[in-house]
């Protein structure tokens, strides 16, 4: 039986799809949109945990980030960033260790901030990777070449003067 991938709507047999949750998915949507997807969902869950010392998330925490997910489109690599973010770069301090939320709650108004701040970081990195590609190839260009010319040499003559010596 044809299905239609769920994310290029183009036409497969059964056998070239895979099923994920209710949706089906050509193998190069499935390796390139499902699978980093995933990764990153699961990035996302298991920072929060490390960061707030806990074994696992609440069902309010995943609810929250699956909403902010569909709700405001933030994708799960973005709010991992901003997280990061809010915890590392601006150091919000935590009301305390029973509060409940993680700050989580806080992700939608620092989204932007992140971002700029991520995409400014990311750039920077990038000019420093060119930087030291620019580098590598002058440091291998030749500046200029040497010409030899050739001689003609009379062996003879070295060796019977090497012989003279060695009697010496």
């Amino acid at each position: 039986m044809a299905r239609k991938c769920s994310k290029c709507k183009k036409t497969f047999e059964d056998g070239e799809l895979t099923k994920e949750g209710r949706s089906y998915y050509c193998n190069y949507c499935y390796e390139n949109h499902v699978i980093p997807n995933i990764l990153d969902w699961n990035d996302l869950y298991e920072y929060v945990k490390e960061v707030n010392n806990l074994d696992k998330l609440p069902i309010s925490v995943i609810t929250l980030l699956k909403k902010y997910k569909s709700d405001n489109n933030m994708t799960f690599y973005g709010q991992r960033l901003t997280y990061e973010f809010i915890k590392e770069v601006e150091q919000v301090p935590d009301r305390g260790e029973n509060s409940g939320n993680y700050q989580l709650g806080l992700l939608p108004y620092y989204y932007d901030k992140a971002s700029e701040f991520y995409g400014n970081l990311f750039k920077l990195e990038e000019e420093e990777e060119l930087e030291k590609q620019k580098e590598i190839n002058i440091s291998t260009y030749k500046d200029k070449q040497i010409e030899y010319k050739k001689k003609n040499l009379n062996f003879d003559l070295i060796w019977k003067e090497d012989e003279e010596d060695e009697d010496k």
